[in-house]
């Protein structure tokens, strides 16, 4: 065995963790210059330690064809000088616990978690009506709690404050006559958590819909 095929047994031994071949290993002893190569790599050892998954790098038995495909490959791109091997060697050892440390870093990580809403402001100003309505919901305990400020209602116009659900159905949360100034300011509560609504309405007495407010 020359000191080109004990170093790359070396190399081998080194990624995969296993034990030098019996051959190569007396090459090294009576090779001063393998046996300086060897020693250059003993530091690299522990470096594989802090590589997780340790499935990253080898296993117990690689498979044959996918080890011969990696010498395959660097032999062809082997270079000249001794050494060469010992390069590509701390090439894949820096990536292994590079690769390691971020998969460790993200295992640790604590997952965020976006916390829902548990109130909701919306505005509208219909064109035709020109009735403006802002309305706030939040979260109750059996339902949901809301707000609404009117304005440019005709004074002495009875109005509701009607919840559409996204199912269709609609309930009555509110109803008042508008002031002389056409402005009203009402609160009421219906039994839907408002991430269930569609939408507001504020209606006459007619059954018009004066102006209607999306959540969405």
């Amino acid at each position: 065995m020359n000191c080109q095929q004990a170093q790359e047994e070396l190399a081998v031994a080194v990624l995969t963790r296993q034990p030098v071949d019996a051959e190569a290993a007396a090459h090294v002893d009576d090779c001063a210059a393998c046996t300086a190569e060897a020693a250059g790599v003993a530091p690299m050892v522990d470096l594989l330690a802090l590589a997780e998954p340790p499935s990253l790098l080898a296993t117990d038995h690689p498979r044959p064809e996918v080890l011969e495909r990696l010498l395959d490959e660097a032999a062809r791109r082997r270079r000249r000088r001794t050494g060469r091997w010992l390069v590509s060697v701390a090439a894949a050892l820096v990536f292994a616990v590079s690769f390691g440390l971020w998969m460790a870093h993200r295992a640790a990580a604590p997952e965020v978690v976006v916390a829902a809403p548990t109130s909701i402001e919306r505005s509208a100003t219909d064109s035709t009506t020109g009735v403006s309505a802002q309305v706030r919901l939040w979260q109750e305990k059996q339902g949901s709690g809301l707000t609404v400020a009117i304005s440019g209602v005709t004074p002495g116009t009875k109005c509701t404050v009607d919840v559409v659900q996204r199912d269709g159905s609609r309930q009555v949360a509110a109803t008042w006559w508008a002031t002389d100034a056409g402005t009203a300011s009402v609160g009421g509560s219906v039994a839907t958590h408002f991430s269930d609504i569609a939408r507001l309405e504020i209606v006459d007495d007619s059954g018009k819909v004066l102006v209607p407010v999306p959540l969405s």
